[in-house]
């Protein structure tokens, strides 16, 4: 027959799964609702104007239109220019692309790419396409690259790769005048690439936000369940009683980047279980401090952070009414938590969603009473993080 102890384990890992599974599709959906709009600019033929170099530059266009919504990244929407009908700021024809075109053609877009096709001299029959990505908001050169491409096949084949590669730039959250001079990519190269790999970002791109300090304050909720004997003995058989608390929780807590995907982190949180035991009522205070280790993926605005670690806790204060039981318990270190956190960007830092899983263990014994036999907690906090002290980039 299955005792409680064993019910509780049971439903307890099912309950976690469930709120693992909840956070996920929280993240998902943040990915989701990011979407910016790319005004395209009408590539250019350099140096000659020949009529295979003009067919290529349409072709170029017309593929990395249709691409642009179907990158892994789903953020952007594209926004063909349309120079039939110039501004009078505009020249005739639009703007070389190494210039940032003018808003009264973007429309508002955040962001602009433009691009030129030449020959390729060291690939007979196949073309090169430069484009540059820009922002609009003063007018700054995101980055540029260039890649080499025989015809449409070869176009819509590494369009999409080359396409997560131009825009892994935007993630720079202060950006730089960037200019990847006389880089060539050539077809095996693009098919063997691995996004996010090499000079910036990329799906998984690592540490974005790069600071060497971070700095969180988050509160939430959730529930503990502790498990105890009313009879010493009783420990022993597996036989124990567990009541279920609610749980609140305020903290601070202190990160840095130690390695490319991961993050140390330390927090002071003071907590409170409150809750009905034996008909009575019972609150208990205490402090934790954990050593965590944040395995961190970041990609546009959004990161994703697997952890676990130890912590260490602080009785407060414990309060009891109409019981017979005193909950004055000393635990033992140390305690054990893991979880996921989910982040996004928003205005000066980011926006943290964070679900926990703590599990204390075996506490030990009182002068006067009997022993804990185990307590866990499941709980969910939202918290902001500022950043400080940039790293210095390449």
């Amino acid at each position: 027959m299955e005792n409680k102890k064993d019910r509780y384990e049971r439903e307890g890992f099912c309950k976690a799964k469930l709120l693992f599974i909840v956070i996920l599709f929280l993240s998902a959906c943040f990915s989701l609702n990011a979407n910016e709009t790319v005004a395209l600019h009408p590539f250019r033929s350099t140096p000659e104007d020949s009529v295979q170099v003009n067919q290529a530059a349409g072709i170029f266009f017309d593929v990395m239109l249709r691409s642009i919504p179907n990158v892994v990244t789903g953020s952007y929407s594209p926004y063909p220019i349309d120079l039939t009908r110039l501004p009078p700021d505009v020249p005739e024809g639009g703007f070389p692309p190494f210039i940032c075109p003018s808003p009264s053609i973007t429309r508002g877009a955040p962001y602009a790419l433009t691009g030129e096709v030449s020959a390729d001299n060291d690939f007979p029959g196949n073309y090169r396409l430069r484009v540059y990505l820009w922002m609009m908001d003063g007018a700054r050169l995101l980055g540029s690259d260039e890649i080499s491409l025989a015809g449409r096949e070869d176009s819509e084949r590494m369009m999409p790769n080359f396409l997560e590669w131009v825009f892994s730039w935007v993630i720079i959250p202060d950006p730089m005048m960037i200019y990847l001079d006389g880089m060539h990519i050539d077809r095996a190269e693009v098919d063997t690439m691995v996004v996010g790999e090499g000079r910036s970002g990329g799906l998984f791109s690592g540490i974005i936000d790069q600071h060497w300090l971070y700095l969180c304050i988050h509160g939430g909720g959730g529930y503990s369940v502790w498990a105890y004997a009313k009879n010493p003995a009783q420990v022993d058989d597996g036989l124990n009683e567990m009541a279920g608390l609610l749980s609140f929780n305020l903290g601070l807590r202190i990160s840095s980047d130690i390695l490319r995907y991961l993050r140390l982190r330390t927090e002071l949180n003071f907590s409170m279980d409150s809750g009905t035991v034996e008909g009575g009522s019972f609150s208990y205070m205490y402090l934790t401090v954990p050593l965590i280790a944040q395995f961190v993926l970041q990609y546009n605005h959004v990161e994703v952070g697997l952890y676990g670690g130890i912590d260490a806790l602080i009785p407060l204060y414990n309060s009891t009414s109409e019981m017979n039981r005193n909950f004055d318990y000393k635990p033992v270190f140390p305690g054990f938590l893991f979880g996921l956190n989910v982040g996004l960007s928003l205005g000066p830092g980011t926006l943290l969603f964070d679900a926990r899983f703590n599990y204390d263990g075996r506490w030990g014994k009182t002068g006067s009473y009997d022993e804990v036999y185990y307590r866990t907690i499941n709980r969910f906090m939202i918290g902001y993080e500022w950043s400080f002290f940039p790293k210095n980039r390449r």
